[in-house]
């Protein structure tokens, strides 16, 4: 139980535990229970990754169609230095 509520704690999900008591009765007229316990733990949401094609069909984290501005202030720092 224990592991339940620290996973909602940590997710901020729920999660649930369900005991089952399942009676037979035995050949000899008794009756018998073995519980049954499951616990479902909140699973983390996993995040959203955002991707750009580039011009080889590859993924990459960078848009293409975007001025990489690092390269703009080297240009920058170049013209300045001559």
């Amino acid at each position: 139980m224990s592991e339940v509520l620290a996973a909602i704690q940590d997710t901020g999900n729920s999660g649930e535990i369900t005991v089952k008591l399942p009676f037979k009765v035995n050949k000899a007229g008794q009756i018998e229970c073995v519980p049954q316990i499951t616990a479902k733990k909140p699973r983390r949401e996993m995040g959203t990754g955002v991707y750009f094609l580039n011009d080889e069909a590859q993924l990459t984290r960078r848009d293409p169609n975007q001025q990489d501005w690092l390269d703009d202030m080297e240009a920058r720092r170049d013209r300045a230095a001559e």
